[in-house]
């Protein structure tokens, strides 16, 4: 087998230099149509050509590429300073686009090692098509891949596109961006608080304000509900919160007494009914009931006494206050409440009982209140209950108001009138009932043979028939969850009378920060590490290229398909070749035209030059 090598110089006529080398392994009789095209020399046959262009020249050198490697370097450091001053920080108001990283460097070193693999032994032609086709898509980087059997610097290259095309899904995951809230000092909240309590209702009897009966009525009928006992609160963005602050509050005792419940049921030899006393010693408090018969007898029943008659007396928690106010009493069945609807008894004589006393003190709060989401929050810190009184009479009346002074509020006095506190356990001069024994008095007793109740008004069925479930932290004890209630409610009207007034005092209103709602972003660095790994793939491609590219002498034809164009003709190698680099071979190409051939006949369309 012969080998034949095709020299083509700048300086021959074309078919010169061409000549054909005897394969030392070759047969006679047989040829190899293997060609290997050598394309040298870069003057023409009437001397050196003129000075090229500088942008000739660069295109002539690497110079393109170390700008694109360049430019991506500087990206990547650029993105990674921009997400780095953002880092953790609200969003910025302007408008900005992703950076990509350049493969210009991957596409063109991959061309150029193109040349260089081409110049270490004969190749097919057919295998010249896998490094244009490396550089384009990821069939094409696997494919180039696979043909150099991964022993070659190409490789690298085309890892980069693979890479690329893989982790441009991801990039999207460099920055998260999250709500949070941020003060805003241009926005103003404002809570309620009280330190001076002296609304009072009409005199003689010097009853509670219509607004504070309200609150507690409508509380007590609601169950507690939230919107009922939270105060009034004025917040802009629906997200405030209030530095640590100190108020006039009610605060609750209730002490459980139903160990102390006895049961006694007995026949009525003239009537034939069966009734059941439920009794406490020492308590003035009693309740007969009838579980047989069609007698009524009273099943709930809820009254105040004073403090010396109160079962709960030995508690220091009630009894031991320079302030006494009445004690509330409750007795109630451990029953189906709701049983009556299916037309059954309510109660028997195995039927158990519970009690409850309960006191409602004076008090002063410090709270730490917040909005969330427009939901209101607060956290009781401290309570105070000593009330004292003045030591100062007032001039017009000569009486003294009562005044609590806790030890952590910074000296500070809270005063409340004497006809506000005293009203509310004085007694109405229309129905001589006090305001509180009204609200929380009652009693429920059985009808239609103990298979329905009657309440003696709505506050005792609202009690008997409440779901505290959600709004007390014990609701099996419906009484004391009941008093709380009231409590809370009572506390609300205190708070919101600074702020409901028609001239509100500003040092009862508690300014505190308004925050809004603010995105925010988050870098997440180990998603930049991909492009650096993509970008030092394509660093490494093309200072491998240049590197074999100077040291064998290859001109830097990157993918130009114009060697090959003028190297062979009809399938043949002729190093018909008129120079060595692009602008020469660009030259050539100017004052050639070609035209497709689409009447071939049987041999179909082909290019032929004019």
């Amino acid at each position: 087998m012969e080998k034949r090598q095709v020299t083509a110089q700048a300086s021959g006529a074309p078919g010169e230099g061409i000549t054909n080398t005897p394969d030392s392994n070759s047969h006679d009789g047989e040829t190899k149509a293997e060609d290997r095209v050598v394309i040298k020399g870069n003057h023409s046959q009437d001397g050196p050509r003129e000075t090229q262009s500088l942008v000739s020249r660069l295109r002539e050198s690497p110079a393109w590429e170390a700008l694109a490697l360049l430019i991506s370097a500087g990206a990547l450091a650029a993105m990674a300073l921009v997400v780095n001053r953002y880092d953790g920080k609200p969003i910025p108001t302007w408008y900005h686009s992703g950076v990509e990283l350049s493969l210009n460097s991957v596409i063109s070193g991959i061309a150029q090692l193109k040349w260089a693999w081409l110049a270490l032994k004969p190749r097919r032609v057919a295998d010249m098509s896998a490094f244009s086709d490396g550089s384009g898509d990821l069939r094409g980087a696997a494919g180039l891949i696979y043909l150099l059997r991964a022993k070659h610097v190409a490789v690298l290259g085309a890892l980069a596109v693979i890479l690329t095309i893989a982790f441009d899904p991801f990039t999207q995951n460099l920055i998260e961006y999250y709500d949070d809230n941020v003060p805003d000092a241009s926005q103003i909240d404002q809570l309620g608080r009280n330190s001076n309590w002296t609304a009072v209702g009409p005199k003689i009897t010097y009853s509670p304000p219509l607004n504070l009966k309200g609150n507690a009525y409508k509380a007590l009928l609601s169950s507690g509900r939230d919107e009922d006992v939270n105060p009034q609160v004025v917040c802009p963005t629906s997200n405030c919160t209030w530095s640590p602050m100190e108020t006039i509050a009610f605060q609750t005792h209730c002490t459980n007494i139903s160990s102390l419940v006895r049961n006694s049921c007995s026949n009525s030899n003239s009537t034939g009914s069966k009734s059941c006393q439920i009794t406490i010693q020492g308590s003035p408090l009693n309740l007969t009931w009838y579980w047989h018969g069609s007698s009524p007898g009273v099943l709930f029943k809820s009254r105040s006494f004073a403090p010396k008659d109160s079962i709960s007396h030995q508690d220091g928690n009630i009894t031991n206050r320079s302030f006494l106010t009445n004690v509330f009493q409750g007795r109630w069945p451990h029953v189906n409440r709701t049983r009556l609807e299916a037309g059954g008894s309510i109660a028997s004589q195995n039927t158990t009982f519970s009690a409850t006393e309960c006191v409602l003190l004076p008090a002063v709060h410090r709270i730490r209140a917040s909005v969330d989401h427009g939901v209101y929050q607060e956290e009781i810190l401290n309570t105070w209950t000593e009330v004292k009184s003045s030591e100062q009479k007032r001039l017009d009346d000569g009486l003294k108001d009562f005044i609590l002074t806790p030890p952590w509020a910074n000296g500070r006095t809270f005063n409340i009138r004497y006809e506000t506190l005293s009203g509310l356990w004085a007694a109405d001069y229309f129905t001589s009932t006090p305001y509180l024994e009204d609200i929380q008095a009652g009693n429920a007793t059985t009808a239609d043979g103990n298979s329905a109740m009657l309440f003696n008004n709505e506050y005792a069925q609202s009690i008997v028939y409440s779901n505290f479930s959600r709004t007390c932290d014990t609701p099996d004890d419906m009484y004391g969850c009941s008093v709380k209630t009231v409590a809370n409610a009572l506390t609300t009207s205190i708070r919101d009378a600074p702020l409901l007034a028609s001239r509100p005092e500003p040092a009862e209103l508690a300014a505190g920060t308004v925050f809004v709602t603010t995105t925010f972003i988050r870098v997440h660095w180990a998603y930049l590490s991909l492009h650096l790994m993509v970008w030092a793939f394509s660093a490494t491609t093309w200072l491998v290229a240049v590197w074999l590219t100077l040291r064998r002498n290859i001109p830097f034809w990157r993918d130009s398909p114009l060697p090959l164009l003028f190297s062979f003709q009809n399938g043949q190698a002729t190093g018909n070749a008129p120079g060595a680099s692009n602008s020469e071979l660009e030259e050539r190409a100017g004052h050639t035209r070609i035209r497709l051939n689409i009447e071939g006949g049987r041999h179909g369309a082909f290019l032929e030059s004019h």
